[in-house]
């Protein structure tokens, strides 16, 4: 399980149940959506994720799987994609 703290107290709010190997994570403020990268090498797991969350609920909105070990690079981007540069080539992915 992953906690959910309060930005400005640390408070616990809640939990997430999340694939193993939770890692780097974005939140797009706009949306309050938190997209967390789990999953890959670390974890000795042959895909990786991007995990969708809403951080208020807790509620798993989608996930966005890898056939590579990593998410190389990637940053939110307000048009409604993530923006992720693999290891072998640019991708846009529409959430």
């Amino acid at each position: 399980m992953t906690a959910v703290l309060d930005a400005e107290t640390y408070a616990k709010k809640g939990s997430v149940k999340l694939i193993p190997g939770a890692d780097s994570a974005g939140y797009d403020a706009v949306a309050n959506i938190w997209y967390i990268v789990t999953g890959g090498k670390d974890v000795d797991m042959k895909t990786a994720e991007i995990e969708a969350i809403n951080p208020d609920t807790g509620q798993k909105l989608g996930q966005i799987t890898s056939m590579t070990t990593t998410w190389k690079p990637w940053r939110l981007r307000r048009a409604g994609t993530v923006s992720s540069l693999t290891s072998r080539r640019p991708t846009n992915l529409p959430l």
